[in-house]
């Protein structure tokens, strides 16, 4: 585990997005984020969290994740699976890569 490394921003941006623009404020509906690290070096990042309800406008203008994806492609090309849960009231992510 030691020399398993991940691109800068790609974790951070990832988290950064529940405090942004996740609702935090109920909890029955708490934000969970799990990170594991198999034996193989999978790095499996999964994150859930309820949704403020902001105007359309406001999350159109959310490049976070955008550029997200453009460093996963960029840097670790096949090597990863994104799968985002964008629901009304709530959003998730999985990630899975080979560090």
């Amino acid at each position: 585990m030691e020399s398993a490394q991940i691109i800068p921003l790609i974790l951070l941006t990832l988290t950064e997005n529940i405090f942004k623009h996740g609702y935090l404020k109920e909890k029955k509906g708490e934000a969970k984020i799990y990170i594991t690290v198999n034996a193989q070096n999978e790095l499996k990042f999964e994150s859930w969290n309820l949704k403020k309800h902001e105007p359309e406008k406001r999350r159109l203008r959310s490049i976070g994740i955008k550029n997200v994806l453009k460093r996963l492609d960029y840097s670790y090309q096949h090597h990863y699976k994104l799968k985002i849960s964008d629901e009304e009231d709530s959003f998730g992510v999985e990630l899975m890569m080979q560090l």
